[in-house]
């Protein structure tokens, strides 16, 4: 009977290895896909931000804020609807030649949620070392 429960015990512990690392895992998960919509799906917000398209009045073209790719933009506009509720576009359907500006009462959502400072390659890097480095602990003490 000892020795059926000290099998048990293995067993649990073994599990607890695996869900940490499963946690761990969907961290890390976690941390690009917040990169990803930062840095990428934050392109569109940034140009505005950067030539001051604050209004329907100076709303610009995707032409004009100089992205080549304009069907990826767009695609990404068309399916976050987070980018949605901060970027308008003055013509009713958002396409090649839509306007598109930053809403007034959002600017500073918008610089919160997509302005960069240049360090969220380190800091995504840093952050998943970190929960490697915890996964290793917890491996050891456990």
């Amino acid at each position: 009977m000892y020795l059926y429960q000290i099998a048990a015990a293995i067993i649990d512990v073994d599990n607890l290895k695996r869900a940490i690392w499963l946690i761990i895992f969907g961290m890390i998960i976690a941390l690009v896909f917040i990169y990803f919509t930062k840095v990428v799906n934050g392109a569109l917000v940034r140009a505005l931000m950067e030539n001051g398209v604050y209004s329907p009045e100076s709303a610009k073209t995707l032409d004009e804020l100089g992205f080549d790719k304009k069907a990826n933009i767009l695609k990404m506009y068309k399916r976050s609807a987070a980018l949605g509720r901060i970027v308008g576009t003055v013509e009713e359907e958002a396409d090649e030649s839509a306007h598109f500006y930053i809403r007034e009462e959002e600017t500073a959502r918008a610089a919160k949620q997509y302005g960069t400072n240049g360090n969220e390659l380190m800091l995504t890097i840093l952050g998943a070392v970190a929960l490697i480095i915890v996964g290793i602990l917890a491996q050891t003490i456990l």
